[in-house]
């Protein structure tokens, strides 16, 4: 970020080599915000996913991804939400090389995207009203993910909501956690996915 544009860069270092020359998967115009910190993953195979948000026109934010195999080129930029604003994005998968990510739209809503393969439709997995004050998520090595968020009430959150994704990519309904009149400090939610029992 100099002022007028912004870049985002990616070095790679495969196993027992050196670093590579930086990558630019985008720049463009300094748009008023920093640009947000991307979220990544990289599979048992070295494939890289990299996923995160720019500016788009109207002055709104697409979420954005680019893959690249072990050695390999970057894939072309995807827009995987159109305006999708500002807020967190969390980047986890599978060793084999599904990756989820699941997000908060600046409305407030909390969506998903998965990569099976190819990339499917954004999904809701919590709903906007209220707003969702903080996000956590995680995938084990078989594909079964649970989402946490703690709905927004006077400026902490109210609460934590669960909702857990199959192996099959099938989001199971929400669960109520934590009552909503138990306040949860931001950035205090962490989450780990193991067995279903």
């Amino acid at each position: 970020d100099d002022g007028t544009s912004q870049t985002l860069s990616v070095i790679r270092k495969q196993a027992g080599g050196t670093w590579s020359a930086a990558d630019v998967l985008w720049t463009g115009a300094e748009p008023g915000n920093t640009l947000p910190t991307p979220g990544a993953w990289v599979d048992a195979t070295g494939t890289a996913t990299v996923v995160w948000r720019q500016p788009a026109a109207g002055g709104t934010w697409d979420l954005v991804a680019a893959r690249a195999a072990e050695g390999a080129a970057w894939s072309a930029p995807e827009v995987l939400r159109a305006n999708a604003g500002l807020g967190p994005t969390l980047v986890r998968g599978t060793p084999d090389g599904d990756v989820l990510v699941v997000y908060r739209r600046h409305s407030g809503k909390v969506e998903a995207v998965r990569y099976a393969g190819s990339w499917g439709e954004p999904e809701l997995v919590g709903a906007a009203d209220p707003a969702v004050k903080d996000l956590a998520a995680a995938v084990d090595p078989g594909g079964r993910a649970v989402a946490l968020f703690s709905p927004q009430a006077g400026g902490l959150g109210a609460g934590v909501v669960s909702r857990v994704m199959t192996p099959g990519g099938v989001w199971r309904p929400a669960v109520m956690l934590l009552p909503s009149g138990q306040k949860i400090a931001r950035g205090s939610l962490q989450a780990g996915a193991g067995h279903d029992d």
